[in-house]
């Protein structure tokens, strides 16, 4: 069945954000999402606070990266949100743009991804088996040492790229397709994931101001 979301800019206060979880909780939103735009204000700390004030929507990142934020630290914030939102959380993974003003390597986004979904999902799964990447390691018995919830979480991928959608529809339950909500775009990528049953998320950027 199709969903209705809104994702925020964090760029808010506090208490901005509880204001906009309970209205839109009201309204019938289904999901609410918060971007983790570089140089804006990190995503979970506003999610946690939506969570603390609604009890029905889904919430989750639109999206974490892994070059800024290593896996083991995304998994811990899912674990977190998922806890303190009563299993409600998602986690939307993504490249990451404008990097280069950190300085840091983003060679092989896709490697970096696949690796990072691989360590997240061992875990929340509580799996010692570890992970030795290209990228990452995760060392064998390495686990998290806390309730961690659901032992796991939707994941939503982030990409405009034919290989990324490709391998998301291996791995994934949402396919996202920021900044555009054009319904022709719909076939071309739904052929990208070829035979998945991954859903594609569509976005329309909207401005929105108090009236003058």
């Amino acid at each position: 069945m199709p969903e209705l979301g809104l994702g925020l800019l964090s760029d808010q206060e506090p208490a901005d954000y509880e204001w906009i979880a309970r209205r839109a909780e009201e309204a019938g939103i289904d999901v609410l999402s918060v971007f983790h735009d570089l140089l804006y204000q990190p995503a979970i700390g506003p999610l946690l606070l939506m969570a603390r004030v609604t009890e029905r929507v889904r919430l989750g990142p639109a999206a974490l990266n892994p070059f800024t934020l290593h896996p083991y630290e995304i998994a811990g914030q899912t674990a977190f949100l998922n806890r303190v939102s009563g299993g409600r959380a998602y986690l939307g993974l993504a490249k990451g743009a404008w990097l280069d003003r950190l300085g840091l390597d983003e060679k092989r986004p896709l490697a970096a991804l696949r690796e990072a979904v691989e360590i997240v999902t061992k875990l929340l799964a509580g799996d010692p088996s570890g992970v030795a990447g290209e990228r990452f390691l995760l060392e064998p018995g390495t686990v998290l040492a806390y309730e961690r919830g659901r032992k796991r979480v939707p994941l939503l991928i982030g990409t405009w790229g034919r290989r990324t959608a490709a391998w998301a529809g291996t791995v994934a339950d949402e396919l996202k397709l920021g900044g555009s909500a054009n319904p022709d775009l719909i076939p071309l990528v739904r052929a990208w994931l070829g035979d998945s049953q991954t859903r594609i998320v569509t976005g329309c950027v909207t401005v929105v101001d108090e009236d003058g």
